[in-house]
């Protein structure tokens, strides 16, 4: 009976182990959707950084660079692998569903590559982001969030 309880406890520990784990494993903030039939490609190679700088392409007139400072996170994506499109195709569908979740493009770029830079508030929070698509196998958003109010 004891050698169970003692297998039982271990087997706990080290579930409760890989659980932890799992829960300090970086990961995109919540308030971004990954697109419609889009997916992260290499979940293991998300970025998050808690002090950085990005620059953001503003088109409201006169093309101009937003500099933002924060929390930074950057994912790489591709489309689902049944589903192969160009860029632009790409972009056209992501957008739908970005601009739906809250997102407003305030800078887009034909390409390719297709760049667009997207801008929303999230409480207290200013978010920032680039838009990247290269290919049906290769896209990513980079993501810089602050507590600074700011105009796009």
């Amino acid at each position: 009976m004891r050698l169970g309880l003692s297998l039982f406890a271990i087997a706990v520990s080290l579930i409760g182990g890989n659980v932890a784990g799992a829960q300090n494993k970086p990961a995109l903030p919540s308030y971004f959707s990954v697109p419609e039939r889009m997916i992260i490609s290499h979940p293991e190679r998300i970025v998050v950084e808690n002090d950085a700088s990005a620059s953001f392409r503003v088109e409201d007139g006169a093309p101009r660079r937003v500099e933002r400072h924060g929390k930074r996170f950057v994912a790489y994506l591709m489309m689902d692998p049944d589903l192969e499109q160009e860029p632009r195709e790409i972009w056209v569908r992501a957008k739908v569903g970005l601009i739906k979740s809250g997102w407003k493009i305030v800078g887009e770029q034909a390409g390719p590559p297709v760049v667009a830079t997207l801008h929303r508030k999230v409480g207290s929070k200013d978010v920032w982001a680039t838009f990247t698509v290269r290919s049906s196998a290769e896209s990513s958003i980079e993501i810089i969030e602050s507590n600074a109010a700011a105009k796009p």
